[in-house]
């Protein structure tokens, strides 16, 4: 058994392929237990829940694979770790008996983006003067709330 990795996605579904390997031929034919367990990945919300089961090699099969369905989204996060561990042996005994599986996240926050709409370039002003500030502001990855001007050091403004 090796550890497995995957790309998360934005919809939809992906597939994290644990794969699963004799050491040699095995002419009895050989089966083993396996369960997937949550790490830092959360059941139903990162993966889709996999029952446990059992891995059957039939005479002269050496490779198998356990496929974990990986939930996608949009949200920024680090990437996560899920575990397949395996037990029971039948004809074989476990070099590993334990995997990880790694979620790999393709969500980054993205900075929102600020830009002063008034007063626009080039008029003049006396000092003192009161100036309307106005700004415009865009959040791909979500939404403002407001935004604040500072001067000298923090000073707030308005």
């Amino acid at each position: 058994m090796f550890p497995a990795s995957v790309t998360e996605g934005n919809t939809g579904q992906s597939k994290l392929a644990f794969p699963v390997q004799l050491s040699g031929v095995n002419c009895q034919g050989v089966t083993v237990d396996y369960e997937v367990r949550a790490g830092t990945a959360k059941d139903g919300e990162d993966f889709q829940f996999v029952a446990p089961g059992r891995l059957v090699f039939a005479p002269g099969v050496t490779n198998l694979e356990v496929v974990v369905p990986i939930l996608g989204d949009c949200v920024p996060e680090s990437d996560e770790v899920l575990w397949l561990a395996l037990s029971t042996p039948t004809n074989a005994t476990l070099a590993v008996s334990e995997a990880a599986g790694l979620i790999l996240d393709d969500d980054r926050a993205l900075p929102p983006e600020v830009s002063l709409a008034s007063p626009a370039g080039g008029p003049c002003w006396t000092a003192p003067a009161v100036l309307p500030l106005v700004a415009t502001a865009m959040d791909p990855d979500g939404a403002i709330a407001r935004v604040e001007f500072q001067r000298d050091g923090g000073i707030l403004l308005g």
